[in-house]
């Protein structure tokens, strides 16, 4: 009894050893895989203020064009929704997605307030205004989804934990990639 006690501690021992490594190595393809999606989010991030930004300048020539030659405060409106839109896009730039909408907000309800006061004779160019906002917190709301469903995979450990729990064929594959010396000397680096 006393030889099967020390074979059988022994094995206990080399599960507990692999038991280890398997924790350490889920580890290391959670690492990878949330440093994978920071590089992709931050392409995508890099992509999006590209599109806010064309759409602002898409949004100005537009209301640019289609404003009244004969508007008594032209050139201050113009100049206002130019400064607005900078206002616009630093706000997102420096404080995130919720602040540049809220800013949007405002921005359109000042819109309609002055539409319904009566204080803008072409009711067209106000709408014309209003649409571009809207148009930007559309654009803003696809990118908050975006960040919101890449903030949950970053969050979800669970299904990379659980990553051996499938079969030994699916298990090899998935662990395939790492079965080299190199890779796991690199996958070593701090």
């Amino acid at each position: 009894m006393d030889d099967n006690e020390a074979l059988l501690s022994k094995i206990d021992e080399k599960f507990a050893f692999l038991d280890n490594k398997i924790t350490i190595l889920q580890d290391l393809i959670l690492n990878m895989k949330n440093e994978f999606d920071l590089i992709n989010r931050t392409k995508i991030d890099n992509q999006y203020i590209t599109e806010l930004a064309n759409l602002s300048d898409i949004n100005l020539e537009h209301f640019i064009s289609k404003r009244p030659s004969d508007c008594k405060v032209l050139d201050k409106c113009t100049i206002l929704v130019g400064k607005t839109t900078m206002k616009f896009l630093n706000t997102y730039l420096k404080n995130g997605i919720t602040p540049a909408q809220e800013l949007l907000d405002s921005f359109i309800n000042y819109c309609e307030e002055y539409l319904n006061a009566g204080k803008c004779h072409d009711k067209t160019c106000m709408h014309n205004l209003i649409n571009g906002y809207t148009s930007l917190r559309g654009l803003l709301k696809a990118n908050q989804i975006i960040t919101d469903d890449m903030t949950s995979n970053l969050l979800n450990k669970k299904h990379l934990y659980n990553i051996l729990d499938g079969s030994e064929k699916e298990d090899s594959k998935l662990l395939t990639p790492l079965s080299n010396e190199l890779r796991i000397k690199i996958l070593k680096i701090d």
